[in-house]
């Protein structure tokens, strides 16, 4: 099994980043400055606008509803790796920034 180590240095530099620059510390913030981009040439800025997809709006709307009523958000992932990392991500912003009460699931791959 593979064993994922926590760059301890990376952290504390992008916390040092964040602090000389009065900047907020975010999660997607951390994870870009990890990968080397930094500010507009490659920040959340630079991605594409999600509502290209169809139904988004609504879908945004449903989830801001479920958020006001206090209800349980069910986040559906998938097994391979940029399911569970967009899952992960997914649950963070909604438990952290929005207060969501959120739930998980990753399917099992042998059934």
């Amino acid at each position: 099994m593979r064993q994922w180590i926590f760059n301890i240095k990376q952290h504390n530099e992008y916390i040092d980043s964040c602090q000389n620059k009065s900047k907020k510390m975010t999660f997607v913030d951390e994870i870009m400055h990890k990968r080397g981009i930094f500010g507009k040439t490659g920040g959340v800025e630079t991605l594409s606008d999600p509502y290209i997809l169809p139904d988004m709006a609504g879908a945004v709307d449903r989830i801001l509803n479920a958020v006001e009523e206090g209800e349980l958000i069910a986040v559906f992932g998938d097994y391979d790796a940029d399911g569970v990392t967009a899952a992960a991500v997914l649950c963070h912003f909604l438990q952290n920034v929005m207060s969501a009460e959120v739930i998980p699931y990753i399917p099992d791959r042998i059934s």
